[in-house]
Parts: structure tokens; C-alpha cells; sequence
């Protein structure tokens, strides 16, 4: 059986692959106007962040059996297609959960001690020593909008590390889990507007695209400090901007964007109380390692038996 790897997908995965017995073939810059010529023989594909896989080009697969997404976000495949077609499509949403973890944590560190402006300041020349008071996570309260894998070991780091008071806001986890972290569970307006730090990790849906809008804003604490490393979709960028400048939000740390690459010369992105990075919250050797080897053997399984977990569209 025949499986095409797109977006440079991990070594090991494809050894992994390889070794069980599948013929793989590897495009590190796919064009879906140039598809291969024997794209209809594929009996897997697998996909990261950068490819766009339509509904056109999946029915072109009419060998297709199933899709590897290498990471977490289904937002860049049509899954409505490939359900329609039979295709199976699996995902690795607990792979890199330490990497962005730790990373969601760095940023909250980086925003609030003024790490990554200083720095930029004196790349300038500039000694700002008295410009950069930061502030102390020490017993300040995070709130965590969406307690999945990544939210609740951002909750144990800093519940843990930085002696802070953890909150979390998550319909559709059972109490017990949450409990069982030692954090507590409140409403969202109780989470709003009592957290001076708010971390999101929630997946983008029809219910939470954009949600963190004007109304949102207005509910959180003056002076409030933004993280996200989840999703770009689920705040409103603009309504973000304007709770920038009337200072109902203090500071902003953002890794994530509703279009990617963003306009770089976009007002919110060169605010001065706004830290960016280029989505690298779950980019480390050890989850792209992890998530190569996972989404392989999910692949392998199911190719050989029919049946692997994880299996989101069935």
C-alpha cells in the first residue's frame, strides 16, 4: 500500500512506515495545482499545517482510506468530504500538549516581565531599566478557558511552579478531571472577572469562532493580560485592539492568528503592549518527533486492520 507525506513529515514516521511495510512517498512542498500523477493510487496521506486539503483534491483520492492530520487543528482539511467519502481522518491531539504547555507559560512569563520588549529595546541601544516594571505571577489568579490536555498541564505548571491560583472554564469536562487537578471549576463570568491572567485552549467550533469579542472583554477585570497559543479564530482581533487601547486589556501574548501568515503591518500586531510569535508554541524536536511516530502507527493500524483509535469522523 502507497502513502504520500506532505510538509515534511518526520523521519521517523516514514522509517516507522517503512519498516511495516508501506511503499511512502515524501513532497516537502505539495501544490495541490500539481498533483501527482498518481494520486489516485495513495491508500493514506498525511498532512500538517501548511497543506489546504479541498474537497476537489480529496475526491481526486478515489483510493484514499485515510487522512493523518500531523498536529492538532482540522481547520486545513475538508472533513465533511471526506466523511462523504469514506475516509477516515485521525489527528495526534495529545502530542505536542507538553510543548505548548510549557510554551503558553513562557509567553505569560515573557508578557508580563517585559522579556522579549527590553530585549528589543536594547538590541536599539536603549538602557529602559525603569520603563519595564513587571509584575509578579506570585499568587495572581490564571484562568484557563478550556481544560484539555494542554490546559490542564499549563494549570499544573503554574499551580505548581509559580504558587499561582488556578481557575478553569470548561463545559464539557467532567468535574471529576478537574478536581482530580486540584483546580477549581467556576462560570466563565466568574473566570472573567476575577482572572488577571486568561490563557485560552479551546478548539475552534461554530460556538467559539471568534467569540472573545467586545462583550467578552467587557466582563474581564481592568487590566487584564491575554494569552493565546491555542487558536487564532477564537478571539476577535479587532475587538482585541480596541480593549488594548482603551486599557480594559493591559497586555496581549499571541501565537496564533485567524490568517497565517498574518499582515505583519497589521496596528494590533506592532502594538507596544502585544508580543507575537510565529505559531511555534507546539514546534519542538521532541513533539515533532512524538507527533511523526503517533500518526504512523495510527496509519499502519489502520491500514492493516481497519480500526486504530482516535478516529474523528466516525
Amino acid at each position: 500500500m502507497n502513502i504520500l507525506c506532505l510538509d515534511h513529515f518526520h523521519p521517523k514516521g516514514i522509517e516507522y512506515l517503512k519498516k511495516e511495510g508501506f511503499d511512502v512517498d515524501d513532497y516537502d512542498n505539495f501544490d495541490a495545482a500539481n498533483l501527482p500523477n498518481n494520486i489516485n493510487t495513495y491508500d493514506g496521506l498525511i498532512i500538517r499545517s501548511k497543506t489546504t486539503l479541498t474537497k476537489q483534491t480529496i475526491e481526486r483520492m478515489t483510493n484514499l482510506k485515510i487522512i493523518g492530520r500531523a498536529g492538532v487543528g482540522l481547520g486545513n482539511l475538508d472533513i465533511e468530504a471526506a466523511t462523504k467519502n469514506n475516509i477516515a481522518i485521525v489527528n495526534c491531539p495529545t502530542a505536542n500538549s507538553i510543548s505548548t504547555a510549557e510554551y503558553t507559560m513562557g509567553m505569560i512569563v515573557s508578557m508580563v516581565r517585559f522579556i522579549a520588549t527590553s530585549h528589543l529595546s536594547m538590541r536599539e541601544g536603549l538602557w529602559e531599566k525603569n520603563k519595564f516594571i513587571g509584575m509578579e505571577l506570585y499568587r495572581k489568579t490564571l484562568g484557563i478557558i478550556g481544560f484539555g490536555n494542554v490546559g490542564q498541564k499549563v494549570a499544573k505548571i503554574a499551580k505548581n511552579g509559580f504558587d499561582m491560583q488556578v481557575l478553569t472554564y470548561d463545559p464539557y469536562k467532567e468535574d471529576t478531571v478537574i478536581r482530580a487537578s486540584h483546580i477549581k471549576s467556576v462560570t466563565l463570568n466568574e473566570l472573567l472577572a476575577t482572572s488577571d491572567i486568561i490563557t485560552i485552549h479551546t478548539s475552534v467550533t461554530h460556538e467559539t469562532k471568534r467569540f472573545i469579542d467586545k462583550d467578552f472583554f467587557s466582563k474581564m477585570k481592568d487590566g487584564v493580560c491575554i494569552v493565546n497559543c491555542g487558536r487564532g479564530d477564537l478571539i476577535d482581533s479587532q475587538d482585541l485592539l480596541s480593549a488594548l487601547e482603551s486599557g480594559k486589556v493591559n497586555l496581549a501574548a499571541l501565537d496564533v492568528y485567524d490568517v497565517e501568515p498574518p499582515d505583519l503591518s497589521q496596528k494590533l500586531l506592532r502594538h507596544d503592549r502585544v508580543i507575537t510569535t510565529p505559531h511555534l508554541a507546539g514546534a519542538t524536536r521532541e513533539a515533532h518527533e512524538r507527533v511523526g511516530l503517533d500518526l504512523a502507527e495510527k496509519i499502519s493500524l489502520f491500514l492493516k486492520t481497519g480500526f486504530t483509535p482516535g478516529i474523528i469522523n466516525r
